[in-house]
């Protein structure tokens, strides 16, 4: 607002005031120009009185043809006739702005610098950004924040999405900042983490728009207020009110020309319009590369770690082990940005080999979150918990069974592993579907082929829950079964249906054999997952270098025969020394323990 001009006043008698220059007396019908009435068109003037009852608000062209033509049939021609006029008119002090704006297809609107009307309704000129500042640097998504503002500027409603923890808030303050810097506009951050309906969403944007009359602030009032202003909002973490978040973005971006919305979720809001943008996590090191260990100083991952590490031990400087150690701790914690800052913050009291120890017992570690952070980012399980608690029953079911996969796996592995009898293989289908919607199993295309995976960290989380239940059991049985089948098929149904993920299928049998053979496992399935198994590796020409049954004298020394046969090339020989111990173990009274092997490794050569 303009120092030293009064409010304008919507009381009848008052003199409304347009401009330093213009002033518009409602009780005299008069336009006056610096004290000096003016000669304006009676209907011109009607038109200006009508609009200015409501200054800032839209104005159709329907109820302005009503108002000032009553009980007459005029072409929308002469309205534009005369508005052109008036706007010529009211140029304010040579400043070449419009007084009136045009909403094409919708109405007017009266737009003077000096609205503060008393209600609180804010005006297009006092819109400011609420845009919060970013107190960390970004690291590794400079590519990102470029793609995102080259969206925004071709498309009105792009979505980021991700699970918990990747960063997805983070880069939309950054392409935000980017985008209304570029564009010259403000910014407008609404977090709905703590909304609970449609009222608080319209609520919280009423009152940063200066809307203090809430229980009146409506998506119409809104519009009204923004009228055809550039304008980019941010809706953060829209995935526990997708509905209302889709329905309000759709609904606001229909009423507004020039508003862009930005929004985060876990899932997409499938709103008209909208583009969708899968946040990755951040680079990881693909092992050592040929500059040696120093050369892992540059993935994003690593160089997170390190930042972070350095704001609590200033003298951080890792060496060439250390790096490898990160690299490791990185790849394990699948580039999760939330989950490194938490690890790298631990090493105020740990040295990093105690860290990799820990975090290899599980996620519990990474409970060191920003003490402003929302309560989900306070630790990763608290982080998973929200996106767990927004699934419904199925939808939990089948993740929890999911979990028996150590690698990447095709839609018929899950139904396997699922179970028809239980749900129905459409039913399957749309819930894997869904999970992957929600950024708790991730697709990825191979060739002509669609494989899923889970995040190890919440791979980790899922088998917390669910390992011991009875779902557990049935999902690792069916697991079991499945890799029996598939190992059995030999070297040249793999070779069409899996040569893929030839290194997922090696882990999938150690975790099979693991299962088959511990104490609630199935003996009998263990012997014959190790006897396909062997055949399998050896026709694939993957020596085993270690089949350990770990149990009984018999077992054990089946085992070491074995691996002098492997040695002398005899793997033949060493895969029937192994299915007649597992036969053997199988009369024995106490079968499943003695049977429980620690793993299989496969040298890949």
């Amino acid at each position: 607002m303009r120092r030293g001009l009064p409010p304008m006043n919507q009381d009848p008698l008052a003199k409304v005031v347009l401009s330093e220059r213009f002033t518009l007396s409602v009780q005299e019908r008069t336009l006056y120009c610096e004290g000096e009435p003016v000669k304006v068109g009676a209907r011109a003037l009607e038109i200006l009185l009508v609009l200015s009852e409501k200054p800032g608000h839209l104005v159709s062209k329907q109820e302005l043809l009503a108002r000032v033509w009553p009980n007459q049939h005029v072409d929308e021609t002469a309205l534009r006739v005369h508005l052109s006029a008036l706007r010529r008119l009211l140029v304010s002090d040579g400043e070449d702005r419009k007084l009136i704006v045009n909403e094409s297809g919708r109405g007017y609107r009266l737009v003077p610098p000096a609205l503060d009307r008393a209600d609180g309704l804010a005006t297009p000129q006092r819109l400011k950004s609420t845009l919060p500042l970013a107190v960390a640097s970004l690291i590794g998504r400079q590519a990102m924040v470029t793609r995102c503002t080259d969206i925004l500027a071709a498309r009105r409603l792009l979505t980021l999405t991700g699970p918990g923890g990747i960063g997805k808030t983070t880069l939309a303050v950054a392409a935000a900042s980017a985008f209304a810097t570029a564009h010259d506009m403000p910014v407008l951050f609404l977090d709905l983490a703590d909304m609970v309906d449609a009222g608080a969403l319209r609520a919280e944007l009423a009152r940063q728009l200066g809307l203090f009359d809430l229980e009146r602030g409506n998506l119409r009032d809104i519009a009204d207020v923004i009228g055809a202003s550039n304008l980019l909002i941010v809706l953060d973490t829209c995935e526990h009110l997708i509905d209302t978040a889709a329905t309000f973005a759709e609904n606001l971006l229909g009423m507004l020309p020039n508003l862009v919305i930005l929004a985060t979720s876990r899932e997409p809001l499938r709103a008209a319009g909208e583009w969708v943008l899968h946040v990755p996590a951040l680079g990881l090191p693909q092992g050592e590369a040929e500059g040696g260990p120093r050369s892992l100083l540059h993935p994003p991952a690593v160089r997170l770690f390190i930042e972070r590490a350095q704001a609590v031990c200033p003298d951080f400087a890792p060496s060439s082990a250390e790096l490898l150690q990160i690299n490791h701790i990185c790849l394990q914690l699948d580039g999760m940005p939330l989950a490194i800052e938490m690890a790298a913050t631990r090493l105020a009291t740990h040295t990093l080999s105690e860290l990799a120890r820990l975090l290899s017992q599980g996620l519990p570690v990474l409970v060191s979150g920003r003490r402003t952070a929302p309560a989900r980012h306070r630790t990763l399980v608290t982080n998973f918990d929200w996106s767990f608690n927004l699934l419904g029953d199925e939808e939990r079911d089948v993740f929890d069974r999911l979990c028996v996969f150590n690698g990447a796996f095709s839609m018929k592995d899950a139904i396997d592993v699922v179970g028809t009898i239980r749900m129905g293989t459409d039913r399957i289908v749309c819930t894997i579907t869904a999970l992957v919607e929600k950024s708790l199993v991730m697709a990825q295309q191979v060739g002509t082929k669609t494989r899923y995976t889970l995040l190890k960290t919440l791979r980790h989380y899922g088998l917390r829950r669910a390992m011991g239940s009875a779902a557990w059991r049935e999902a690792s049985r069916n697991h079991a079964r499945r890799v029996l089948s598939l190992t059995q098929g030999g070297a040249k149904r793999l070779a069409d249906d899996r040569a893929d993920t030839l290194p997922a299928l090696i882990e999938d049998v150690r975790s099979a054999l693991a299962w088959a053979g511990g104490r609630q496992g199935d003996p009998e399935l263990a012997t014959a997952l190790f006897g396909s198994a062997s055949r399998l590796f050896f026709d694939l020409s993957l020596p085993i270098t270690c089949l350990d049954l770990r149990a009984t004298k018999t077992s054990l020394s089946a085992t070491n025969s074995a691996r002098m046969l492997v040695q002398q090339g005899r793997c033949g020989d060493a895969r029937r020394v192994i299915t007649q111990a597992g036969a053997t173990v199988m009369r024995m009274k106490d079968a499943a323990p003695a049977c429980e092997p620690r793993m299989i490794l496969a040298d890949l050569g």
